[in-house]
């Protein structure tokens, strides 16, 4: 309903503008988003650093879901963290076996803010 307020004589009184029979949602808040943490080793073989990128980024494709995605790529001497803006993955044991099988145990972890309300976000190795 929308309306407007209107001064009639004495009283202040609401006159109704449009009206719908449609319910407005009153759905709980998005939860915070839960972060994949990626770590891709590098090797001393360009070429099969390009395939371990391809067959990472066809694991991500075939584990599509919410969960947003940062990689964390060496660099020189550092580690740059990229967070994905094409790739979600649905985490869950399927896609972290298959992570670790290409990049190594430990390779993939899950970040996930809502798991206690107040605490900060807790690092976790499986679902």
């Amino acid at each position: 309903m929308v309306a407007k307020l209107e001064r009639r004589g004495e009283q202040l009184q609401l006159v109704c503008e449009s009206a719908t029979t449609e319910i407005a949602s009153l759905a709980a808040p998005p939860r915070p988003r839960r972060v994949i943490h990626v770590r891709v080793p590098r090797s001393a073989d360009a070429w099969a650093d390009i395939r371990t990128m391809q067959r990472l980024d066809e694991i991500l494709r075939h584990h599509e879901g919410d969960d947003d995605v940062v990689l964390h790529v060496p660099v020189g001497t550092e580690t740059v963290s990229l967070r994905s803006r094409t790739r979600r993955i649905e985490w869950g044991d399927a896609a972290r076996a298959e992570l670790e099988a290409l990049l190594g145990a430990g390779a993939a972890m899950l970040e996930d803010p809502g798991v206690a309300v107040g605490e900060p976000p807790h690092l976790l190795l499986a679902s």
